[in-house]
């Protein structure tokens, strides 16, 4: 089980964040292995929600499992 969740609106946006998060980390540390796998040593996932009413759903099942940090995207807001 992952301690911080992203929730992010679709596929597409869920590749874009892996990849920006990869370059900064890999622009702050130079670490290409590290930057590729910082995601997982720091036990954080990004999980594409595609729509706001199942962003809701995973938004109560991150409370209900007692993660505290997560963080909402959509396009639309």
């Amino acid at each position: 089980m992952s301690l911080r969740v992203i929730l992010v609106e679709g596929p597409n946006d869920l590749m874009t964040y892996k990849e920006i998060i990869k370059k900064k980390v890999l622009e702050i540390t130079g670490d290409e292995k590290y930057a590729e796998t910082y995601l997982n040593f720091n036990n954080i996932s990004i999980v594409p929600h595609h729509g706001k009413i199942t962003a809701t759903i995973l938004i109560r099942l991150c409370k209900h499992l007692g993660i505290g940090n997560y963080d909402y995207h959509s396009r639309d807001d």
